[in-house]
């Protein structure tokens, strides 16, 4: 448990923080609750590449500009906590509870979203280059400005690129490209 903890600028690197609990007190000593446990910690500029935090409750904490490159957070609650410009290159967020947190102006490449909620996240301008995002509740999220995986086939091809291909094969009268079947 980390009572109020201050992490500013830590380097928590391959740490396991699985079902861990990051925990605040309020000004009369007691736990503060909100769904879940309250965690103001801050821990923003933190190294804290490759943390397990699969399960694990980090609500209302301060991340911002941590560095979170493929860490882990499987089914964890990050409720109300703040990422914005976060590297969360490679982070895995199965199942986890992202409610009203702020992923803003974070890099997301390659990250999994699957299974998610990400009722209220601010994604603003946030970069999901190449990331999965599937299965995941959107209710409210603000992806205004983010940069936003292209859908793909089964093959792992855009439908974007399938309609250039098939236009390539109409105007050159099917010497290049391909016909797209329906």
């Amino acid at each position: 448990i980390f009572a109020r903890a201050d992490f500013e600028g830590s380097n928590l690197e391959g740490a396991d923080i699985r079902d861990g609990m990051i925990m605040a007190r309020d000004g009369g000593g007691n736990l503060a609750y909100f769904n879940g446990i309250d965690a103001s910690a801050d821990m923003s500029g933190a190294t804290l590449r490759e943390v397990n935090f699969e399960g694990a409750l980090v609500v209302r904490a301060q991340l911002n500009g941590t560095d979170l490159t493929d860490a882990n957070f499987t089914n964890a609650k990050l409720r109300k906590t703040q990422l914005c410009d976060s590297n969360l290159s490679g982070v895995i967020f199965t199942g986890c509870d992202l409610t009203d947190a702020d992923l803003s102006g974070c890099c997301l490449r390659g990250a999994t979203l699957v299974g998610g909620v990400l009722d209220g996240t601010n994604l603003q301008g946030a970069d999901l280059t190449a990331s999965q995002v599937t299965r995941s509740e959107l209710t409210h999220a603000d992806v205004t400005g983010a940069i936003i995986p292209q859908k793909r086939t089964t093959d792992g091809e855009t439908i974007e690129d399938m309609i250039q291909d098939h236009g390539l094969w109409v105007a050159s009268l099917g010497q290049h490209g391909r016909q797209l079947n329906a």
